[in-house]
């Protein structure tokens, strides 16, 4: 059991739900410019482990932009693993905008919508039952992590 719970994606919950902050996805490579390069590319689609919601995104973008998957593909257990991957150079990933510190050098490709006008995001929650929210220690946490979420939506923007 827990107070609250801090989730991401699209989340069908019942009772409070508070948007914390929306992270943009990126193709992230030292070598791919661009996302028509990537049915002519060798380099390995490296891909980690997540949640159902993120992983079947990541295969709808994929299928509404090409005809067929990678032709290889790396999986690993740790988002941090499949980052140092792509950032070493080893193959490209797609990774949330909260991972990357901005100063890395790769190419970081943003991902389109089908439509090619907006950018694929995901949205992160802070959820609990309205009971919860009025005790003092989770009243407390909600405010410092308000506080943190205010601040890493200005970063991310």
């Amino acid at each position: 059991e827990a107070h609250v719970g801090i989730v991401r994606g699209q989340v069908d919950w019942k009772s409070r739900k508070s948007y914390l902050f929306r992270d943009r996805l990126y193709l992230v490579d030292q070598e791919i410019t661009s996302i028509d390069e990537l049915m002519e590319t060798e380099r390995p689609f490296i891909q980690f482990k997540s949640d159902s919601n993120y992983y079947m995104e990541i295969q709808r973008w994929w299928q509404r932009h090409f005809s067929q998957y990678p032709r290889r593909q790396i999986t690993v257990d740790q988002i941090e693993t499949c980052k140092q991957l792509a950032l070493n150079g080893i193959g490209y990933a797609i990774l949330p905008s909260i991972t990357l510190a901005g100063d890395e050098k790769v190419n970081k490709i943003p991902l389109l919508n089908s439509e090619e006008e907006f950018e694929l995001t995901r949205d992160t929650w802070l959820i609990g039952y309205d009971s919860t929210f009025e005790l003092k220690q989770v009243s407390a946490f909600t405010e410092v992590l308000n506080a943190h979420a205010e601040k890493l939506r200005k970063e991310l923007k």
